[in-house]
């Protein structure tokens, strides 16, 4: 769903918005759609060479930060200019444009602690997400985490991380759990039931050697979807534990 324009004769970044506001004036126009008349919104990230960047990779990822700031100001397009902007709105954008793209380009990575019995022995692992950006080194959880749920990014992520999970389960002995963190997202998202499933028929593993670990905060009535995703995960044989966390 991203496409790149490049526009080879442009004096100034001036020619540059006026091709972005002739692409969103097309782009938004109403089409008929199955009977149905629909709106497409799109937004455009314009980056300039030589003064964004002198090279391909530099003006791509320019582009690529201005689009993102045109979505976070819900505006039509934007040009990225780093010399106006403040080092936080810099480091947030550079953020959410790098986890758009880290998981397509092997920058994430599953870590697995160790959950010991009381006696010493080994109960299982806990799947724990982190994440290397080229950019900006070690990310931290706590930072990019709530970015990808405030994103939507957290769907596909949290599915990645049970496939990695569950594939590393399967090498381990019978009777030793793999804990994964769910997210709100995850669990009152349509299909996470079934998503769930196919990843343990997939993996060949016990439904009960799996621990999905939810937070207090996703939990929003028995009736809802979150109650009855616990209660079919319940049903399933799949052990769901719920976390306080402030």
């Amino acid at each position: 769903d991203e496409f790149t324009v490049l526009l080879e004769d442009v004096a100034d970044a001036r020619g540059s918005i006026r091709v972005a506001e002739r692409l969103l004036a097309v782009l938004t126009m109403p089409m008929m759609l199955a009977g149905r008349e629909i709106v497409v919104r799109a937004r455009i990230g314009v980056a300039q060479y030589p003064d964004d960047g002198d090279e391909a990779a530099s003006l791509l990822r320019a582009a690529d930060h201005a689009m993102y700031f045109a979505k976070r100001q819900h505006r039509g397009w934007a040009r990225w200019d780093a010399a106006t902007m403040d080092g936080a709105d810099r480091t947030s954008l550079q953020l959410e444009a790098g986890l758009r793209h880290a998981l397509a380009r092997d920058q994430l990575s599953v870590v697995y602690q160790p959950i010991v019995r009381i006696d010493g022995g080994l109960a299982g692992f806990e799947a724990l997400l982190r994440w290397s950006s080229p950019e900006l080194g070690p990310v931290a959880p706590d930072v990019f985490i709530p970015l990808a749920e405030e994103t939507g990014l957290i769907v596909p992520i949290g599915q990645w991380v049970l496939d990695q999970a569950l594939a590393l389960l399967r090498q381990l002995p019978t009777g030793v759990c793999m804990a994964v963190n769910i997210s709100p997202q995850q669990l009152q998202r349509p299909g996470f039931l079934e998503a769930v499933s196919a990843s343990i028929a997939a993996a060949g593993v016990s439904h009960d050697e799996l621990e999905l670990e939810i937070t207090e905060r996703a939990i929003v009535g028995e009736e809802g979807p979150a109650g009855r995703a616990l209660s079919e995960l319940s049903a399933l044989g799949v052990s769901p534990q719920l976390l306080t966390r402030l």
